[in-house]
């Protein structure tokens, strides 16, 4: 929950453009959304996290990609790519016509996974 709370916040503070948009600026605080999902770059986004939770004094339990993993079978995340080594599902997708990887994230499925607890 303290993941998603992060997510949350980071999309609350950058600019989301209409998938799959150009941004017409020099700034790196973007992402994406259409009517189902937001699309964040997901380096940028899982740094942003790592700093919220340093800042507040948040350990993470469970590592990373396990914690991808879940919200993918959860339903939160969108995947398109199994890794090889560990058959975990990767939550940074390819998303054409975009060249970023991203986390596809569900909004419905979001909004109902953070109002569970």
């Amino acid at each position: 929950m303290l993941f998603l709370k992060a997510q949350s916040q980071y999309i609350s503070e950058i600019k989301l453009l209409s998938f799959p948009e150009k941004s017409s600026d020099e700034s790196n605080d973007w992402g994406w959304e259409d009517n189902d999902y937001y699309y964040l770059i997901y380096s940028k986004t899982w740094s942003w996290i790592r700093a919220y939770f340093n800042r507040n004094g948040i350990k993470l339990k469970t590592a990373e990609k396990e914690l991808d993993h879940y919200l993918i079978e959860a339903g939160v995340l969108e995947s398109n790519e199994i890794r090889a080594k560990t058959n975990l599902k990767r939550a940074d997708r390819r998303t054409a016509p975009l060249k970023e990887r991203v986390f596809m994230i569900n909004k419905v499925r979001f909004n109902e996974f953070q109002s569970q607890k």
